[in-house]
C-alpha cells in the first residue's frame, strides 16, 4: 500500500502574518531578478532561504484563502514536520511579481521515501503562459528528485529510495508534471473512512487487547472468528517487534503475491523500510499490529505467517489509520478478511478516537467491496506516481 502524505492544503495559523510577510518581502529587494527563462530551457535552481515565504505561497492548493498568512503558517510548521525548504528547486522570476514562479519540493520520510510537491499555475504575465509554466514545472519536478538521489541515510544506504506523489485527480497540471519529470503512475487511491462507534468496541476483543495473547478460532474467545487452525496474534503477545519482525516480514511479503492493491509498488523497496514507513504513521504500537498465522489448532508455538493487520491510532486528527491489511493467496477466499476488518474497527473504537481511516487501490475490487460493506465511505481520490530518484531522468 502506498505511504499517504499528512495534508498542509490550507495551513491556518494566528500571529500577525500580514506584518512578518510584508517584511519578508521587503527583504526580497535586495535579491537579483532572475532572466524569464522560456518553455525550452528552464533552469531549476536551490531555493533561495529568503525565497521560502513566496515557496510556501506556491505550494499552497489552488483556492487556498489567506494565502499569505496560510503561507506563514506552513513555513512555521515546516520544521514539526521534516520539511526542509532546502531541498526545494525552484525557477526564480520578478522578486515583486513572480519571486518564486515554479518550484517543487521532496519531504524525506521514514522507510527511504518522499513525497513530492509542486506548485500549481501561476496568474498573470509574470509566470509565463501555460506550456512555459508546465516546462518549468516538470522540471522543478525532476530537479528536486534528483537532489534527494545523492542523500544518505546513517547506515550508508540511499535516504530515498522511492519518490512518490499523489495527486488528487483534478489536478491536472501536477499530474502532467509528474508525467513529464519521468513518475510512474501505478494506481489511482480511494481514500476511506468510518465513524467508530461506542457498540463498536466489544468486536476489539477484550481479552486479546488485555491479556495480549493469540485470538481466533472460536466464538466468545475475544478475537475474531476465524476458521478452525487459523489465528492472530498481536506484535505485543509475539514479545516486541524485535521478536515478530522476521515473522511478520514474511507476512507482509507473502501479502503482496498477486495483490490486486497498488501491483506496480511490489518489489521497489525492501520490506524493512515498508514496515519503517508504517510505523512512522500516527502512533505505533505494538498491541495493535497484529499478524495472521495458520497452525493447528492444539498449536502453543508460533504459526505459519500468512497475513496482517496493522493500525496505528492518530489523536492529532481524532481517526485511527488502518495502515495495512493484507492476506497471502493461502489465506484468500476462507472468509477471514471480514472478521479482521470488524475486528479492527473493534480496536479503533476501544481507543475512543473518533473515525477509522485507509487507503485502497481503486483496482483492488474485492477489497473495495469489504469496506463498502463494513460501513466505509470514500472521502476523496488521489494518483499514485512514483520513481526511483537515482534513475530518475535528467
Amino acid at each position: 500500500m502506498i505511504e499517504r502524505s499528512g495534508g498542509s492544503d490550507a495551513a491556518r495559523g494566528g500571529g500577525e502574518a500580514w506584518a512578518w510577510f510584508a517584511g519578508e518581502r521587503a527583504a526580497l529587494q535586495d535579491v537579483p531578478i532572475e532572466p524569464v527563462p522560456s518553455a525550452s530551457s528552464p533552469h531549476p535552481a536551490p531555493l533561495p532561504p529568503e525565497r521560502a515565504l513566496a515557496a510556501a505561497e506556491r505550494l499552497l492548493a489552488p483556492g487556498t484563502p489567506d494565502r499569505a498568512r496560510a503561507a506563514h503558517r506552513f513555513l512555521d510548521l515546516a520544521p514539526r514536520y521534516g520539511i526542509d525548504f532546502s531541498l526545494g528547486r525552484a525557477t526564480l522570476g520578478d522578486r515583486a511579481e513572480a519571486p518564486v514562479r515554479q518550484v517543487s519540493l521532496a519531504v524525506p520520510s521514514p522507510g527511504r521515501t518522499a513525497m513530492l510537491f509542486v506548485s500549481g499555475p501561476g496568474t498573470g504575465g509574470a509566470f509565463g503562459d501555460a506550456e512555459v509554466q508546465a516546462a518549468e514545472r516538470a522540471a522543478c519536478v525532476r530537479a528536486a528528485t534528483r537532489a534527494i538521489a545523492p542523500l544518505r541515510a546513517p547506515d550508508g544506504g540511499p535516504l530515498v529510495a522511492l519518490a512518490q506523489a499523489l495527486p488528487e485527480p483534478g489536478e491536472t497540471w501536477a499530474i502532467r508534471a509528474y508525467r513529464e519529470a519521468g513518475f510512474r503512475e501505478i494506481g489511482v487511491l480511494s481514500y476511506l473512512r468510518r465513524p467508530l462507534r461506542v457498540r463498536e468496541r466489544a468486536w476489539g476483543g477484550h481479552e486479546a487487547i488485555e491479556a495480549r495473547g493469540a485470538t481466533g478460532g472460536l466464538p466468545g474467545s475475544g478475537g475474531p472468528e476465524l476458521p478452525i487452525g487459523w489465528r492472530l496474534r498481536s506484535v505485543a503477545a509475539i514479545g516486541g517487534m524485535d521478536a515478530a519482525r522476521a515473522s511478520l516480514t514474511v507476512a507482509l511479503e507473502r501479502s503482496y503475491v498477486d495483490t490486486l492493491d497498488c501491483p506496480g509498488l511490489c518489489g521497489l523497496r525492501a520490506t524493512s523500510d515498508v514496515i519503517e514507513s508504517h510505523r512512522s504513521t500516527g502512533v505505533w504500537s505494538p498491541e495493535h499490529w497484529f499478524i495472521l498465522e495458520h497452525a493447528p489448532a492444539s498449536a502453543d508455538g508460533p504459526g505459519e505467517p500468512l497475513g496482517a493487520l496493522l493500525l496505528n491510532p492518530s489523536p492529532e486528527t481524532g481517526s485511527v489509520e488502518l495502515v495495512y491489511l493484507g492476506l497471502a493467496p493461502g489465506a484468500r477466499g476462507k472468509g477471514i478478511a471480514g472478521p479482521l476488518l470488524r475486528f479492527g474497527i473493534g480496536l479503533a473504537a476501544r481507543t475512543g478516537l473518533g473515525e477509522i481511516v485507509c487507503a485502497v487501490d481503486q483496482g483492488n475490487t474485492p477489497a473495495m467491496r469489504l469496506y463498502e460493506r463494513c460501513g466505509f465511505s470514500e472521502r476523496g481520490r488521489r494518483l499514485a506516481f512514483v520513481v526511483a530518484p537515482e534513475n530518475a531522468p535528467s
